[in-house]
């Protein structure tokens, strides 16, 4: 067969081909293009999506845990008692006895309000400050009788390293009690118990 185009022709239809082929590819790019951005978009949407629900259930969840919070700390005061009450019971001393002879070291005119424990049944020694410590809460019904409790708790075989954490006078009001007029002077000591009453 005869090709009688002539060599423009035949240019132009080349060109017409590619053309086509390129419009097809452009078009091929778009589609792909526009799925891509749906597909991120989707994507996008799902994200903000569960973000909303996370955030939500974040804030259900913390107002819950919010009124838990008075059930947590009740629950590290219980768990503080046990561990005291585990040392307790494990280094079997007579607290009765020790009680008793708290009481007999302090001198005449003071009188033990309270008293914290601290370790009482671990083996105390002067190098470990708070190994077997006590804070004895007392009143006197002076300023001299509060130094006269610091003397007497370091003079006794029970404590060792009393040192006082403070010395403050009450002054009466009208609810004051008979004691507290009696003992104004309220006095914070801390010591160590003597190896021998932890022991014992």
């Amino acid at each position: 067969m005869i090709n009688l185009l002539s060599a423009d022709q035949k240019a132009e239809l080349r060109s017409a081909r590619l053309n086509v082929q390129l419009r097809k590819y452009i078009l091929l790019s778009a589609l792909v293009a526009v799925g891509i951005l749906a597909i991120y978009g989707v994507g996008f949407y799902f994200t903000l999506n569960e973000k909303a629900k996370a955030m939500q259930q974040f804030s259900q969840d913390e107002a819950s845990a919010s009124q838990y919070v008075t059930v947590k700390n009740e629950a590290k005061a219980y768990k503080s008692n046990l561990a005291i009450a585990n040392k307790v019971l494990s280094s079997g001393a007579s607290y009765s006895d020790f009680l008793t002879d708290v009481a007999r070291s302090l001198p005449a005119g003071s009188i033990l309000t309270d008293l914290t424990l601290s370790n009482l049944g671990e083996s105390p020694a002067a190098t470990l400050p708070g190994k077997g410590s006590i804070i004895l809460h007392a009143r006197t019904t002076s300023y001299g009788g509060a130094l006269q409790v610091k003397d007497s708790l370091e003079a006794s075989d029970v404590f060792e390293n009393v040192s006082i954490a403070d010395i403050r006078k009450m002054e009466p009001v009208d609810g004051s009690t008979a004691q507290d007029k009696k003992y104004p002077f309220t006095i914070n000591v801390q010591a160590v118990i003597s190896r021998h009453k932890a022991g014992t």
